[in-house]
């Protein structure tokens, strides 16, 4: 029995015609010759079909797509003029919101109506822009996060619009760049497939961070009382803990440091003992944790995007 040959450039054109996130999955059944094919399309399957007396051909059924996925609404979504004008518009409107807080716009009323007009504008064009992609994908719009996170940033900025104390919230629009620019969308999913670990990582730094608050604290509560220090570092634990958090980041901990060492020479090692654990320790492990999510994020595409090429089934969908 011949070896079966890899789909050809046709069968892996249509099979990433679908949109990003929203692209369903092909089954793909091979022939044993894909000679002198021709593409034949329908709202329900591809059919790319050889000459009659060379027996099947390649065919590629749609497994979970909704009967209007090749509508008017699909075609306009899929088209890359499309994608780059929904990106320029965020950015625009990132600016246009920006522009708002600016002396030379808030007092003049002129301008300030302009500038709202405006983002009201962007706020419908998005608005039409989510009804176009829930055309395309129906009912699996809900099912992905994307989506759902558009529908709350754009449903919010309804609501919140009128208020004045909460226009600022449409800054949130600009994070739909996460999913609109592939790079920060991979980046976004290595930071949520990172999050348990993340999340260890922060409630052991938590609980070690409570037991030098405590330590702290107990040391050298009574240094402020007594004037030997310039400012109120460790007579609370509210205070000590706001004050770790400080030596924490590496500012000024040395002046700090001196201050409780001329009234405590062996001061030094708790410090140092902190920083080396904390900055030095538990940072580090959070950025490895980060690096190692991205190497992860960063073979699966690369196994994805090797699939596409041989026109496997089953790849990789969440590119936009």
């Amino acid at each position: 029995m011949p070896s079966k040959k890899p789909a050809s450039d046709e069968t892996r054109t249509a099979s990433l015609t679908v949109d990003g996130s929203l692209e369903d999955e092909y089954a793909m059944l091979d022939d044993e010759d894909d000679s002198n094919l021709e593409t034949v399309s329908n709202a329900d399957t591809f059919s790319i079909a050889g000459s009659a007396n060379e027996g099947v051909s390649v065919l590629l059924t749609k497994k979970n797509c909704a009967p209007w996925d090749l509508s008017w609404s699909g075609k306009i979504v899929n088209s890359r003029i499309f994608k780059r004008s929904v990106i320029i518009m965020i950015v625009l409107n990132s600016i246009s919101i920006a522009m708002a807080t600016m002396d030379w716009v808030r007092d003049y009323p002129t301008r300030m109506m302009a500038i709202s007009i405006v983002n009201a504008i962007f706020l419908i064009l998005f608005t039409i822009e989510m009804l176009l992609r829930f055309l395309y994908a129906g009912p699996r719009f809900f099912a992905d996060g994307w989506s759902l996170f558009d529908l709350f940033i754009i449903t919010s900025s309804w609501f919140v619009y009128p208020l004045l104390g909460f226009r600022m919230f449409r800054l949130v629009r600009a994070l739909r760049l996460a999913k609109r620019v592939k790079e920060l969308q991979y980046m976004a999913k290595a930071l949520l497939t990172s999050a348990p670990q993340m999340f260890c990582i922060f409630f052991l730094l938590t609980i070690q961070f409570y037991i030098f608050t405590i330590v702290f604290t107990d040391l050298f509560k009574d240094l402020y009382k007594q004037g030997h220090t310039s400012q109120d570092y460790f007579s609370r634990l509210d205070t000590t803990c706001f004050t770790l958090f400080q030596i924490l980041t590496l500012d000024v901990w040395s002046e700090i440091a001196h201050e409780v060492m001329a009234v405590y020479p062996w001061a030094w090692f708790p410090f140092v003992f902190f920083i080396m654990t904390t900055t030095f320790f538990f940072l580090n492990l959070i950025i490895a944790v980060i690096c190692e999510a991205v190497s992860k994020v960063g073979h699966a595409r690369q196994i994805a995007e090797l699939k596409r090429q041989m026109g496997l089934p089953n790849a990789d969908t969440d590119d936009s």
